[in-house]
C-alpha cells in the first residue's frame, strides 16, 4: 500500500451520529438532480407578471435561508403556462439563485403553486435521495466557500452558467443518514423560526404600546435645542484615533434600529486629543451614514462610562429633569418622520443638529417620563433576551452545517 493510500483522509464529516459507518459517496450534482433554469426566450414570450394572482414565478429574492419568503411576489396567472412546463415546481424541488446573489437555497414544499423566474434554478434529485438534506448542504456556508465560490464569474454582476452547477461536487451517505442529518436540522430551524417571531411579537408590542402611551397627556411642548447641550466630534476621522487602548470608538455608519449597533462597538482605540466621550445620558445621532440617519441609540446600548465619538456623530447631553430613555423611546417611535424631512442625500444620508433643532415636540411630565421609560425598557430588556437565545440557536445551526456535512 502507497503513503498516499495510508495516509489519505476518509470521506467522512467530522461530526456523525452514531450508528453510521462507511464513507460517503461522492458525484457531481449533474449525476444525481436534473438541474434547469427558466430560458430567456420563454420568459420573454410566455411570461406576463402580474400583481395579483394565485400562481407565483418564484424570483432570488423569494428564496433566503432554505425557504420561501413570499412577503414580494409576482405572479403569472395570465401566462401561457402550457409553453411553461419545464419550469414547473413540484414538492421537494429546490431552488438556487445563479445570477447577482449566488447561493441563495428554497425548497417548494406544495404542488401547482410555483414556476421558476429568471435567475433561479430548479434542482430536483433522482431517487432515492433526501431532498431536505441537500437544501442544508447546498445552502452552508462551507459548501458556499468551498464549491460555489470558486465557481462564481469575475464581472460586474456575479453568476454562474447552469454547467457549473451541475459540476458541484455533493458529497452524501446512505438515505437514511440523510434523514437523520435532515430531521434534526429541521428541528433547529424551526426552533430558529419560533425565535423570530417571538422577536416580532415584542417588537410589535412595543411599538403598539407606544403608539398609545404617546398618544395622550404631553402637554408640555419644547424644541429639541430645548432638551440639553448639543455636541458634536466636527470632523475627528479615523486617523485622529491610536490603534490600542480600551476606549470605544462609535461611528455613525454602524447605527441601526433603535438601541443596536452592528455588532455591538467595531472597534477599540485610544482617542487622542480632540476626541469626544459621550456621557451615559447622551442621546446620539449619526450625522452621515449609509444606514439609517434617523435611528437613535439609547444610553442602555452605550458602553459604561462613555464612548468616543467618531467624526460622523453629533450628541445632545441631556437635562437632569428630563428622561433620557423616555425621549429616545418618543423621538424614534413618533418624530422619525418629521426629521426624515430634513436628512439630505441618497447613498449617503446627511443630518444636521442646525435644521432639526427647532423641531418642536411635546413631552409629558416628569413622573410620567420615567415610568413610561420604565416599562419600555423592560420589554427591550426582555426581547434582547430573546435576541441573545436567537443568536445561540444560529451559532449553533452554523457549527451543524459545517460539521454534519464533508
Amino acid at each position: 500500500m502507497s503513503d498516499t493510500q495510508k495516509h489519505k483522509k476518509p470521506n467522512v464529516p467530522n461530526l456523525r451520529f452514531p450508528g453510521f459507518s462507511g464513507e460517503w459517496e461522492s458525484k457531481d450534482l449533474g449525476q444525481i438532480a436534473d438541474v434547469t433554469k427558466l430560458a430567456g426566450y420563454e420568459f420573454t414570450k410566455y411570461v406576463t407578471y402580474e400583481d395579483s394572482g394565485n400562481i407565483i414565478a418564484l424570483r432570488g429574492l423569494n428564496c433566503k435561508d432554505g425557504r420561501l419568503v413570499l412577503n414580494d411576489v409576482k405572479y403569472i396567472d395570465n401566462s401561457d403556462l402550457s409553453k411553461l412546463e419545464r419550469s414547473k415546481l413540484y414538492i421537494g424541488d429546490i431552488l438556487f439563485t445563479y445570477v447577482g446573489t449566488v447561493g441563495e437555497v428554497a425548497i417548494i414544499e406544495e404542488n401547482n403553486r410555483f414556476y421558476l423566474a429568471p435567475n433561479v434554478s430548479r434542482i430536483r434529485f433522482k431517487k432515492p435521495f433526501v431532498p431536505s438534506f441537500f437544501k442544508f448542504l447546498l445552502g452552508s456556508n462551507h459548501f458556499y466557500d468551498k464549491v460555489v465560490f470558486p465557481l462564481i464569474a469575475t464581472s460586474s454582476q456575479p453568476a454562474l452558467s447552469m454547467e457549473n452547477v451541475r459540476k458541484f461536487k455533493m458529497h452524501f451517505p446512505s438515505i437514511e443518514e440523510q434523514s437523520k442529518i435532515s430531521a434534526f436540522l429541521e428541528i433547529i430551524e424551526q426552533r430558529i423560526e419560533i425565535q423570530n417571531k417571538v422577536i416580532e411579537k415584542y417588537e410589535s408590542l412595543i411599538k403598539a404600546l407606544c403608539n398609545h402611551l404617546f398618544s395622550v397627556g404631553r402637554n408640555d411642548v419644547r424644541r429639541i435645542s430645548d432638551l440639553g447641550e448639543y455636541f458634536s466630534t466636527m470632523n475627528l476621522s479615523k486617523g485622529d484615533l491610536s490603534i490600542s487602548g480600551e476606549e470605544c470608538v462609535l461611528y455613525g455608519e454602524l447605527f441601526t434600529t433603535y438601541g443596536r449597533v452592528i455588532n455591538e462597538i467595531k472597534s477599540r482605540t485610544k482617542a487622542t486629543d480632540g476626541a469626544v466621550r459621550s456621557h451615559n445620558n447622551d442621546l446620539l445621532f449619526p450625522a452621515s451614514t449609509t444606514v439609517d440617519a434617523l435611528s437613535l441609540i439609547s444610553p442602555a446600548a452605550i458602553t459604561k462610562g462613555g464612548v468616543v465619538l467618531g467624526g460622523d456623530m453629533f450628541g445632545i447631553r441631556v437635562q437632569p429633569n428630563l428622561d433620557n430613555r423616555y425621549l429616545s423611546y418618543l423621538l424614534y417611535y413618533c418624530y422619525r418622520e418629521r426629521f426624515a424631512g430634513y436628512a439630505q442625500g441618497s447613498t449617503i444620508i446627511h443630518l444636521h443638529y442646525n435644521d432639526i433643532k427647532n423641531i418642536e415636540i411635546r413631552i409629558h411630565d416628569n413622573a410620567t417620563q420615567k415610568r413610561i421609560a420604565h416599562l419600555l425598557s423592560i420589554l427591550e430588556t426582555m426581547k434582547a433576551n430573546q435576541e441573545k437565545a436567537l443568536s445561540f440557536y444560529s451559532i449553533q445551526k452554523a457549527f451543524l452545517l459545517k460539521e454534519l456535512f464533508i
